[in-house]
């Protein structure tokens, strides 16, 4: 789990955070800081207070997107795969938000939604396809094997894919080959992404410096998968924290230009943005800054990439904060991270 949603510092109470979470008008970091709150207590109650950021009411797409992340994440994450179907079902939504359902649906173990998901292997839009793609590979998995931990990730996360596959030992540059591959199977892909990340790892069987900087290098000269795009930047961010400076730097230089490419695909732009406040540092703190402070347009996407500046920027003065033995939160935030 990255350092954005841990800390032990300056807790809400939980009626705080279901204040926020049904609070529209809340600032965006304060309410993001209360999904990852509501994902760490995971419970049926939780699970309801998420689905607040769900209603109408809620028009950041950020916000949407990521509520339907934590409940794919939670435990009991089943108890709310009616509701991720019906936001994958709905035309209305963004489709960086649809896609997050589709994958949520996956995470939690929702087989009985394997059906549901079928028709979205043909969608128009090529992130829920991708997804769908995974959701469904994941799905038939889980309904053989039985095996509910089997996607969980070192991280605490759940992958899109099998551990299985992640485990499967190969050389960096094999495995960098693969990644690159626009003709490989997406799942492959991911495998071969999961196998750089487990590369990074104090532990590893191999360990190998120059994992991290192949996986930022595909995340800028990929042309073929959003989606996987979208998923390397968020590797990253799990992997760079730990990683020596000269490499963190490499990392994060890609990143930044992630956020900074309009050509780029909304989700992997906010992926990119979100992993800059994990990491941190002077320099990804600077862009981010100065990020927040263009122009307010009425494009949907930009909005998505700006609320995730924000959002990473609000992270990194938490940090800060608990760094230096302070005990005020950063103004933006009404709560700490999870």
């Amino acid at each position: 789990m990255s350092r954005q949603f841990r800390g032990e510092e300056h807790e809400p109470t939980w009626e705080e955070v279901k204040g926020l979470l049904a609070d529209p008008e809340a600032p965006v970091e304060a309410r993001y800081r209360a999904l990852f709150y509501a994902r760490s207590r995971d419970d049926s109650e939780a699970i309801e207070a998420l689905y607040k950021v769900l209603e109408p009411e809620t028009k950041s797409v950020l916000l949407r997107h990521e509520a339907c992340y934590c409940i794919g994440q939670m435990e009991h994450g089943l108890e709310g795969a009616w509701k991720l179907e019906s936001v994958m079902d709905d035309v209305n939504e963004h489709p960086m938000v649809r896609h997050e359902a589709i994958e949520g649906l996956a995470a939690c173990g929702s087989v009985d939604s394997l059906e549901k998901i079928r028709p979205y292997l043909t969608h128009e839009n090529e992130a829920v396809r991708d997804t769908a793609t995974l959701a469904v590979e994941s799905l038939e998995n889980l309904k053989k094997t039985k095996d509910t931990d089997a996607q969980r990730s070192e991280f605490n996360t759940v992958d899109p894919i099998g551990a299985k596959a992640r485990q499967h030992a190969t050389k960096t540059e094999d495995a960098a080959r693969r990644l690159m591959d626009p003709k490989a199977k997406l799942s492959d892909r991911y495998a071969a992404m999961y196998q750089l990340r487990a590369a990074t790892l104090p532990g590893s069987v191999s360990p190998d410096p120059e994992a991290l900087k192949a996986l930022a290098r595909v995340l800028r000269e990929d042309h073929s998968s959003a989606l996987m795009r979208h998923e390397l930047a968020f590797v990253v961010a799990q992997v760079a924290f730990d990683a020596d400076k000269d490499m963190t730097l490499s990392s994060v230089q890609a990143l930044i230009d992630s956020v900074k490419d309009t050509d780029e695909a909304c989700m992997v732009r906010h992926e990119s943005a979100v992993a800059l406040g994990s990491i941190g540092g002077e320099e990804a703190t600077k862009f981010l800054r100065d990020y927040v402070q263009r122009p307010v347009n009425h494009d949907e996407d930009e909005a998505v990439v700006i609320e995730s500046c924000k959002v990473a920027l609000d992270a990194i003065n938490f940090w800060s904060d608990m760094s230096t033995g302070t005990t005020e939160e950063p103004a933006s935030a009404a709560v700490a991270a999870a």
